[in-house]
Order: C-alpha cells, then sequence, then structure tokens
C-alpha cells in the first residue's frame, strides 16, 4: 500500500498553558455574570482586576521558582514558611536599622536601651554623661535627616498650594482626581508626621541634659526608634538579607534532598517546621511591627499598592516584578541547558542520570533558584504589610503549590509551565476575590479552591490523559 493511500495519523499538540488559561477565561466569566446578577457588578472593572494581580503577586512569585522544582519531580513544603521567614528577616533589619548599626555600631534603639541599663545599674555619672552624649549626638543626625527627607515634602505642598485649597475644592479634587487626592493627603500626613517627630526628638535632647533624667529599658526598646529615620542603606540591607534568607532555604532543601538522599516531600516537611521556629525566633514570638514612612520608605510600601505614585501603565512594580521574574525563568527554562536538565530529571532521574546529569548539582540549583524567589516573594510579603510575622506562612504552600497544579505542573513531575502556573495563581487569586464581591463566607471560598486542586489532580492521571488524548486525535 503506498504511503499516499494510506490515512495519516495526526495529533493536535496543544500547548499546556491553553487549558488553564482557557479555564482562568471561564472563572472569570462565570463570576462576572454571578456579580452582576446577584451583587453590584464591580467585579470586572480595572480597579478591582488591579487588586487581583496584587493579591496574585506574592504566591505567584514563590510559584515561578516552584514550578521548577515540580517540573524537576520535587516539592517544597516549606516554601509558605520560607516566604516568612525572608519577611521576618527583613523586618528585623529595618525595626533594628541595620545600616546604622554598621555605618556607627549600634542603632539609637541600642544606645536608648544601652543607656537605661546603666541608669537602673546606676553606673559613675562620668560614664552616664558619656553615655548621654553619645545618644544625643546620634538623635541629632537623625533629625538632620529627617530635615532633609522634610524639605522635597514641604516644596511639594507648595507647589500644588494644597495648603490654600478650600474644603470644597478638596472635595471636588477627590471626586474628579482620586488618586492626586490620595498622592496630596499622603504627602500632608507624612509632613505633618515629620515635623512631629522633630519636636519629639528636640524634647528627647532637652530631656536628656537634665540631672534626673530616666528611661526604661522597655520604652527605649519600644518607643525610642519607632520616630527615626533609618540609615539610607537600612532598606537595601534588609533587601538583600531577605533574598540571601530565602535562597539559602533552598539551598539548605537542596542539599538535604541530594546528599542525604531523602525524598523531597519528607525533607520540606521537616523544613517548613525549621523555618518557622527560625523565623519565631528571630522575632521573639511576637510579631515585628515596623513603622511606614519613619523606618519603612515610601517606595517600598508602595510597591503592591494601586494608590502608588509609581505606577506604570495602572500597576505597581510588584506586578511588574513578577512579570519580569516569570519571564526571566520562562526563557531559562526553554531556551537553556538548565532548563532541559530539569526536565530530563523530571522525566526520569535514574535516565538522567546515566545520560551523565549531575544531578546532585542539578537540585542545588534547582532549589536555590526556587529559594531566591522565595526570598523575593518575602520582600514583596514585608512590603505589602510592614510586619514580620512567622505564623503567616502556614498555609501559604497550599496557594504555592495548588497554583503550579492548576496551571498544568504535574506532581510526578517532566511537566509545567511558567505560563500556566501564572495563570493557576491568577484563576486562585479570582476564585478568592469573585467569592468576596459576591459576599460568600470563606468556607465555600476553601472548598470551591479544595476541589479544583482535586480536580487538577485528577486530570493528571494517566488514564484520564489518555482519553484525552483519543479525543483530541484526528485522522486526516
Amino acid at each position: 500500500m503506498k504511503m499516499s493511500d494510506s490515512k495519516k495519523k495526526t495529533r493536535i499538540r496543544i500547548p499546556l498553558f491553553v487549558a488553564p488559561l482557557l479555564a482562568l477565561v471561564l472563572v472569570v466569566v462565570l463570576f462576572a455574570v454571578l456579580d452582576n446578577l446577584f451583587s453590584e457588578g464591580k467585579f470586572l472593572t480595572a480597579a478591582n482586576l488591579s487588586n487581583v494581580s496584587i493579591q496574585t503577586c506574592v504566591y505567584a512569585i514563590a510559584a515561578v521558582g516552584l514550578t521548577v522544582v515540580i517540573i524537576s519531580g520535587g516539592i517544597d513544603l516549606s516554601c509558605g514558611t520560607a516566604v516568612t521567614l525572608s519577611a521576618t528577616v527583613v523586618a528585623w533589619c529595618i525595626y533594628h536599622d541595620v545600616g546604622e548599626r554598621f555605618s556607627r555600631g549600634a542603632s539609637v534603639r541600642d544606645s536608648a536601651m544601652e543607656l537605661a541599663l546603666g541608669i537602673k545599674e546606676k553606673i559613675p555619672p562620668v560614664e552616664l554623661a558619656a553615655a548621654k552624649k553619645e545618644l544625643i549626638e546620634s538623635i541629632k543626625k537623625k533629625i538632620l535627616l529627617l530635615e532633609s527627607q522634610e524639605q522635597p515634602l514641604t516644596q511639594k505642598v507648595k507647589n500644588r498650594d494644597w495648603e490654600g485649597i478650600s474644603p470644597a475644592n478638596r472635595k471636588r479634587l477627590k471626586e474628579e482626581s482620586p488618586t492626586e487626592f490620595d498622592e496630596m493627603e499622603r504627602t500632608e500626613k507624612d509632613l505633618q508626621r515629620m515635623i512631629q517627630n522633630q519636636r519629639i526628638l528636640n524634647q528627647r535632647i532637652k530631656n536628656l541634659g537634665e540631672d534626673d533624667f530616666w528611661i526604661s529599658i522597655d520604652e527605649a526598646r519600644q518607643d525610642w526608634g519607632n520616630r527615626l529615620p533609618n540609615h539610607p542603606s537600612t532598606v537595601y540591607i534588609a533587601i538583600l538579607a531577605g533574598l540571601l534568607t530565602g535562597t539559602l532555604s533552598g539551598l539548605l532543601n537542596g542539599i538535604l534532598i541530594s546528599f542525604l538522599r531523602i525524598v523531597p516531600f519528607v525533607v520540606t516537611l521537616g523544613t517548613m517546621t525549621i523555618f518557622l521556629g527560625i523565623g519565631n525566633l528571630i522575632s521573639g514570638n511576637v510579631p515585628i511591627r515596623t513603622v511606614r514612612g519613619d523606618q519603612v520608605p515610601e517606595w517600598l510600601y508602595q510597591s503592591l499598592s494601586l494608590n502608588s505614585e509609581y505606577l506604570f501603565l495602572g500597576l505597581p512594580p510588584g506586578v511588574w516584578t513578577l512579570a519580569l521574574s516569570a519571564t526571566l525563568v520562562g526563557v531559562t527554562l526553554w531556551a537553556t541547558v538548565f532548563g532541559r536538565y530539569s526536565f530530563a530529571l523530571g522525566s526520569n532521574e535514574s535516565t538522567a542520570r546515566l545520560c551523565g546529569i549531575n544531578v546532585s548539582s542539578q537540585k542545588l540549583l534547582i532549589y536555590s533558584l526556587s529559594g531566591a524567589l522565595i526570598g523575593l516573594a518575602g520582600v514583596f510579603q514585608f512590603s505589602r504589610l510592614t510586619v514580620g510575622d512567622p505564623e503567616m506562612g502556614l498555609g501559604l504552600e497550599l496557594k504555592v503549590i495548588a497554583a503550579v497544579v492548576i496551571g498544568g505542573g504535574s506532581l510526578t513531575g517532566g511537566r509545567g509551565s511558567i505560563v500556566g502556573t501564572l495563570c493557576g495563581a491568577a484563576m486562585l487569586a479570582v476564585i478568592l476575590n469573585g467569592c468576596t464581591q459576591l459576599g460568600l463566607p470563606v468556607s465555600i471560598e476553601k472548598i470551591v479552591v479544595g476541589s479544583i486542586i482535586i480536580f487538577a489532580v485528577y486530570l493528571d492521571q494517566p488514564a484520564v490523559k489518555q482519553f484525552l488524548r483519543r479525543t483530541f486525535k484526528k485522522t486526516e
């Protein structure tokens, strides 16, 4: 029989991300219809969709890294607590003003606590006077820094003639241009706070000059660092520390999995608790709360805010960072040797080893890459909340893993897609946001998300995949 007379069978090859993308579109349409029928019809507005993208950002960044892990046949149950450990490290660095510590050996808070301890232990007057003088000099430097930060804000208020705007004009501006109104109102509040802080700091200098000055250790710890601007380098050191923490957490997982030959599920189940314990040690078992404006610079806490003056095309920097990270990892997966090795490892680890792939080194690279993105997610989690709370990581790993699975990633390894993962993360955020818009209780949200995860894993079963192949097979 000639080839021309035979039937040629061809299989339609559909990109992996198409299914989760279609599912995302269907979920958006479903909630848009339900919202118009049973609620206020605000679901499909640009503001709400932008809000969904912000809600997605933290666990989507972590999910991008986890996609590589799952493609390689691994899993990471510790990603949730690792994210909040990174956020806690960022909060600790900012709260304790590590830049000031590196600059002069101690922060104002440290100096105040040392002085309080000296007063309590009744050190000699000469040493007490020296401690007071050192603290006064530190506070004066902070006042100078506050004044330098105050000048551009004062000029901004004068340029807009904000103080001279009547209440009626303010109301009209709020209705016509809410973004500009929010920006100017925030600027005015920041300026007032700085002026008030300078007044408080000058009063503290005056109090320190009195012979009967007294301060408790608790007061020094809680109050004497909160109204001070941090050293300019502190925020950058804190961000670097958060990224490094995430990378080291991933590297630790990779080392334990590669060299102890323990299955990833067990290793990361253990490190999940370890990271939680480390976070609690750092925070002292209480959330580390930092002060926006004083300790956390405006550009950081506005990186995931729709009211940010740093919006680009209607989206804050955090969302664009997610897009850039996803693009870089996606290109790495599909256009580099590292990506091919990752897929090979997930398809068959024994065959990959026989083909000359250094499996241990590859796993270290994979988990370290995932850890770096976990650290980045931790930085953005802190920027959104400005709080370091290790307990917030419990349960976050379920969202991260669910985003990858719903996006088409196979828990048996060898298959996954960055675009699919982003669709999966967006689908989770849409479901949670849609349920909120409809006024559904949180319990219903959890039931819906859990059902979708089960269905996504069910579609990954060999029998189901074989049935789908037969369904999409065509004969020419």
